[in-house]
């Protein structure tokens, strides 16, 4: 049987609003994300042996890799054996607030169903991608959408394709998700009337270039995360104003053009000296597809 190679595109939340806690214990968001052309690459192949064999992230335990669960939930949904090797190259910074193992996880469902002549619709994919992760299921569908309810509720836009940068600062705490969810007061609270401009201005095809967007955890991620404000204050100094993707701490920001975003990235790239990943990306146009390889 063939292999089959899939790009797995990193995010940006255009705005996130954090609406308040459920009776079930999550949180109500309102946010839109948009898939950009940064990429994890994986390549999945079967082998004769049961099991899976992730290479590329051997750190993983197989019970920590979202990769592995992603792979075991198919094949118990589908009743077709556990036997890959998955080849993982990882370029998306973890962690980010890029959805990057989101992602990874996605492309594992859609990698696998396509090796097998799709014998899961696309409903069945997004009750596997739901279990691993709220982000998930946005990377099973068109690359701009609003995220609603937990996150999981999608309903479709068309992006304006902007140019962005990225600035990913090395910083990260542990079960950095659910400090600053538990960190979140009142007064962090958004609305939906914040995302109801983005996707308005989106929806008129106009890009989102100027001020930056609202985020529930700029403050928490603040507070937590020193270097993340120290970061987008020295960003300012020099003009650049930036917006927060996720629960950080990734920063990114909007331009105008490709020709702006690598102008903005050399500005950073020569005058910020703590540790970070920048690069330059642009918003997709369609989600990538899986490609069998002979």
């Amino acid at each position: 049987m063939s292999c089959v190679h899939i790009l797995a595109p990193a995010k940006l939340n255009l705005g996130l609003a954090v609406l308040g806690k459920r009776n079930d214990g999550y949180h109500e968001i309102d946010t839109i994300m948009a898939m950009i052309d940064l990429y994890d690459e994986i390549v999945i192949c079967p082998k004769a042996e049961s099991g899976i064999e992730i290479v590329g992230m051997e750190k993983l335990g197989s019970e920590e890799n979202i990769i592995y669960h992603a792979a075991a939930g198919w094949c118990r949904t589908t009743g077709i054996p556990l036997a890959y090797r998955i080849q993982v190259c990882k370029r998306i910074p973890s962690p980010g607030g890029l959805g990057g193992g989101s992602s990874d996880a996605a492309a594992t469902l859609r990698a696998l169903n396509a090796l097998h002549g799709d014998p899961l619709n696309h409903e069945e994919m997004h009750g596997i991608a739901t279990q691993l992760g709220a982000d998930c299921p946005f990377f099973l569908g068109e690359p701009t959408a609003r995220a609603t309810g937990t996150g999981t509720d999608l309903v479709p836009i068309n992006s304006a394709h902007n140019a962005v940068v990225i600035i990913v600062p090395s910083v990260s705490i542990e079960a950095k998700t659910a400090k600053l969810y538990g960190s979140l007061c009142s007064t962090d609270f958004g609305s939906t009337t914040e995302i109801d401009v983005i996707e308005g201005t989106l929806r008129k095809d106009r890009l989102l270039a100027g001020s930056a967007l609202p985020n529930s955890f700029n403050r928490p991620v603040r507070e937590l995360m020193f270097e993340v404000g120290a970061l987008r204050e020295s960003l300012l100094e020099h003009g650049i104003e930036t917006s927060m993707t996720g629960a950080g701490p990734g920063l990114y920001s909007l331009t105008t053009s490709v020709d702006e975003a690598l102008r903005l990235h050399t500005i950073i790239r020569d005058t910020v000296t703590a540790d970070t990943f920048t690069c330059v990306a642009s918003f997709l146009e369609r989600t990538p597809q899986p490609e069998l390889l002979t």
